[in-house]
């Protein structure tokens, strides 16, 4: 088989092998030679990709007689690896070699100090939500430039991938000296960041995007250069980690540094040893953190009580106050506040004190003909009467001149006296003629009674039923009535 159609075949494998990187990074996990704690820092998933997607073989050192257009050198963390490259960094840039150079330490007397490289070893956070990863404030993910003619930072790391599988995250970044001249910017820190001290205290906001990666081709030999102000974006803790864009650049820097193949060797320098490839089972499983129980609600009451006695036992608002506002300039705004309050109290107090016509109700004319009836008086009553729900006066009319058809008028008629029930005979036997005659004794007793009653409409229905009844009964003869009174008080 030819070598070039194979390391080309390797390449465009390159993507598949890198997911096969990450499932055995997520899932696998053998080689307990290492505790975990120590694995999170290394970089076992970079050296894999370098080794598999580029097609690289790892020495443990370089010479002059290796030709540079073949060899890429990769040093992480202590600066010191820069010295292990033979001939020099300007002679093996200029030769065509390759050189990927990333730390978040002190990095100022360096071979990149002839390019003005400087890495400050100042240590960075961001408060902004939308550009961290995971909400740690010391994990600020990078923004690419326009200056990128690499394509490492431009554009979607991956097509499949979404959010911040597309965004490449720090860990506890440092930045560079932005005075170098002669290397491009490829890739800056998110503009709300701000330098901390050692207790991450903020020390100063910087007011512009500060740089942490420059690169791209530095000679007419073909040589390349990257160099980036953090080496945890290739730790195996950021690597692993599936909702990040690390591992998809890792892969990219490989292409880039290789050129697709055309390097064959490397030389891994991880804080100033030599690294070796590895193998998929030295891989492990990443420590799963314990859940943080949430505070309860007393808890955080606790809390802000105590933060609020610590404020008023330092006078923190008295002082502020004090520090940015003079005692003149206080009291010419007390002053003002004074005075537009006492306008307002005036201009309000004016206002309830002018008429103010009702709107809302009607003219005089209108209120008028509301107020009058549209009917006759009898209606009116009879209306006054059902709305009520007390039928008593109907229902004694309607009693009276049941006695008034029996009787006669003048014996039924109020107008002549009271007058006790007259006699009355009840051709019925039995039970039956006694209930009658109680209801006759009852309807003589409500329609002679002055204090008024309640009859709902329900109960005047069974009153008028009843007041036919005694009529029908009369009228078959079944109640005779006597034609003599007997005066004496209603009962």
């Amino acid at each position: 088989m030819n070598r070039r159609v194979g390391i080309s075949r390797l390449a465009s494998l390159g993507p598949w092998l890198a997911v096969v990187v990450l499932l055995c990074a997520g899932s696998c996990v053998h080689a307990e030679e290492e505790p975990p704690a120590e694995y999170i820092k290394h970089t076992h998933v970079f050296r894999l990709i370098l080794q598999h997607a580029s097609h690289l073989k790892f020495v443990d050192s370089l010479t002059k007689n290796d030709d540079p257009q073949h060899c890429v050198i990769v040093v992480l963390g202590d600066p010191s690896g820069l010295e292990r490259i033979p001939g020099g960094l300007d002679r093996f840039l200029r030769m065509g070699g390759a050189l990927l150079f990333a730390t978040d330490r002190r990095a100022w007397n360096t071979p990149l100090q002839s390019y003005s490289i400087r890495i400050t070893g100042e240590i960075v956070a961001c408060n902004n939500p939308a550009k961290i990863y995971r909400g740690t404030k010391a994990c600020p993910f990078i923004e690419s430039t326009p200056n990128d003619s690499t394509g490492l930072f431009g554009g979607p790391i991956d097509a499949e991938a979404v959010g911040d599988q597309n965004r490449i995250a720090t860990n506890v970044t440092s930045y560079l000296a932005p005075d170098f001249f002669g290397v491009p910017v490829l890739a800056n820190l998110p503009g709300d960041c701000f330098r901390v001290n050692n207790k991450w205290e903020p020390v100063e906001r910087f007011p512009r995007q500060m740089p942490f990666a420059v690169g791209g081709p530095v000679s007419r030999g073909g040589g390349r250069l990257l160099v980036l102000a953090d080496h945890s974006v290739f730790i195996n803790l950021m690597m692993q980690k599936t909702d990040n864009g690390n591992a998809r650049f890792a892969l990219r820097v490989a292409k880039w540094l290789t050129e697709s193949g055309k390097r064959e060797r490397i030389l891994f320098v991880e804080d100033g040893v030599p690294k070796s490839g590895v193998k998929a089972e030295q891989l492990q499983a990443l420590p799963i953190p314990p859940e943080i129980p949430k505070p309860s609600l007393d808890a955080l009451i606790g809390v802000g009580d105590r933060l609020l006695s610590d404020l008023e036992q330092e006078d923190v608002f008295n002082k502020f106050l004090v520090d940015k506002v003079p005692l003149p300039r206080l009291m010419r705004l007390l002053l003002i506040l004074l005075t537009v309050l006492v306008v307002y109290y005036g201009f309000s107090r004016s206002r309830r004190g002018r008429h103010r016509l009702e709107t809302a109700a009607p003219l005089l004319a209108i209120a008028v003909r509301r107020g009058k009836p549209n009917a006759g008086a009898i209606e009116l009553r009879h209306q006054s009467l059902v709305s009520g729900n007390n039928l008593w006066e109907p229902a004694r009319v309607l009693a009276r001149q049941f006695f008034e058809s029996a009787l006669g008028g003048a014996l039924a008629s109020p107008t002549t006296g009271r007058v006790r029930l007259p006699p009355f005979q009840v051709k019925l036997r039995g039970l039956r003629g006694w209930f009658m005659a109680q209801r006759v004794r009852r309807l003589w007793r409500f329609a002679h009674q002055p204090v008024p009653q309640p009859v709902t409409m329900r109960q005047f229905r069974k009153f008028a039923r009843k007041v036919a009844d005694l009529k029908d009964a009369v009228a078959r003869g079944r109640i005779r009535f006597s034609s003599t009174p007997q005066p004496s008080v209603a009962r």
